[in-house]
């Protein structure tokens, strides 16, 4: 089943490439149970075989997560808690949304930056608690942007060098859950930082 969705969505997104990539982000981060960081990381592969521009799979990526967020915030805030519980059952109930009510609550700036790449099943949950709570939009948006912007990177870098094991990068990361997806980012941009200081250094010839 996992290996024919990856065939119909890998063929989808050569046919219909970045705007096809934009609109799955930006409805998955406001909510809708679409396969994001699938899509994300097969933009990876497709840059690897030369199909799309790195650069602009990183800004439209980007971009379309940072809005679909923005949106998960509006919906809280103009429908409230009743239209909250409504979307909360496309993501398997009202329990993921005390959870991030306790968790902006307890921990504000960083709830909402953790959940973008680390706890992502909060994310969701957590933009739409952040409007229903009026939680400062100016201070939402710093924290949406960089959280994603370590997603969208690491995601898109993962499927750069492992375009070809997509389906197994899947199959683990629905294994073993969420928190996974979280270390491998970390590992992600770690190496990303450490690539350069690891390079040895040439000896110049006398």
């Amino acid at each position: 089943m996992l290996s024919d969705l990856s065939d119909l969505l890998l063929s989808s997104l050569v046919v219909y490439g970045l705007p096809l990539i934009f609109l799955i982000v930006l409805t998955a981060s406001a909510g809708l149970p679409l396969p994001a960081t699938l899509v994300v990381l097969t933009a990876g592969a497709l840059v690897q075989q030369e199909l799309l521009s790195m650069t602009w799979v990183l800004v439209i990526c980007l971009m379309a997560a940072v809005l679909g967020d923005h949106l998960g915030y509006m919906i809280g805030r103009w429908g409230g808690r009743p239209l909250i519980r409504r979307m909360a059952r496309l993501i398997g109930g009202e329990a993921s949304i005390e959870r991030a009510v306790d968790s902006t609550q307890r921990w504000g700036w960083w709830a909402v930056f953790f959940s973008r790449w680390l706890i992502t099943p909060l994310g969701a949950p957590c933009n739409w608690t952040c409007g229903m709570m009026d939680y400062s939009v100016y201070t939402f948006f710093l924290a949406v942007v960089i959280g994603e912007a370590i997603y969208v990177s690491a995601m898109v870098y993962l499927g750069f060098i492992f375009g070809d094991q997509l389906e197994y990068i899947s199959q683990l990361i629905g294994a073993l859950g969420p928190w996974l997806l979280g270390v491998v980012v970390i590992a992600v941009v770690l190496w990303l930082l450490l690539k350069p200081l690891l390079k040895p250094k040439r000896v110049p010839s006398n």
